[in-house]
């Protein structure tokens, strides 16, 4: 992650939110998949597209990045 995603993350990231959990952080912004459960069932769907746009955006195109090397 560079120091511009870091920077943006920071500033979408307030005290007032209150996230509770790092996946609650990353389920407002769409990077972990939907899911669907019912009972002991449980469905995991598609990435969502919620959240914001630009940090989505910025982590896929860091972790291609990482993933290419």
């Amino acid at each position: 992650m560079g120091v511009i995603t870091a920077n943006i993350i920071a500033a979408d990231i307030d005290d007032s939110k209150g996230y509770a959990s790092s996946r609650d952080y990353a389920a407002s912004l769409g990077v972990v998949p939907k899911q669907h459960s019912s009972g002991d069932k449980q469905v995991y769907l598609g990435v969502s597209k919620r959240g914001n746009r630009c940090i989505r955006t910025m982590l896929i195109h860091g972790a291609r990045s990482v993933d290419r090397y």
